[in-house]
């Protein structure tokens, strides 16, 4: 009886292709700041890329400074963005610090920006497959996730 509905079952699986479920597994995964670097530039939101030039990733401990020279109408300063993680059940990623040639930022300015540099850095993340990230540790030259597959 057990052999049959066992047998029924492996029939039924191949032939509807239902899935058996999959165990939850816990992936963790490291990267230098060269592999981040690349990702995130072949990322980098059109609109972004259309204020910068030379965008860089600098890991530092416990934060991503994301460097770049601005174009028009900040043409030639310096763009410095801190992003840091922010673990509150899960890490999401929140802009510390923004600025031009080392002064702030009117809020529109600031929030267009904070808004392009997270969209580019998720982008990032999700393509190494580091999404629903349960932990993070940066150093000055690498940046390891810790995540849950479903």
């Amino acid at each position: 009886m057990i052999k049959r509905f066992i047998t029924l079952l492996l029939v039924t699986v191949f032939v509807t292709g239902a899935a058996l479920p999959a165990l939850a597994a816990t992936v963790t995964k490291s990267f230098s700041e060269a592999q981040m670097n690349t990702i995130f530039l072949s990322l980098l939101p059109a609109d972004l890329a259309n204020m910068v030039t030379n965008p860089r990733l600098d890991l530092q401990s416990g934060r991503v400074v994301i460097t770049a020279t601005m174009k028009a109408p900040y043409a030639g300063r310096s763009l410095r963005v801190v992003v840091v993680p922010v673990n509150s059940g899960g890490i999401s990623w929140r802009v510390a610090s923004i600025s031009i040639g080392g002064v702030g930022l009117p809020a529109a300015v600031r929030n267009t920006l904070t808004t392009q540099v997270l969209a580019a850095w998720a982008a990032c993340l999700a393509a190494y497959g580091a999404t629903g990230v349960t932990a993070v540790t940066i150093t000055g030259t690498g940046i390891t996730f810790t995540y849950t597959t479903p």
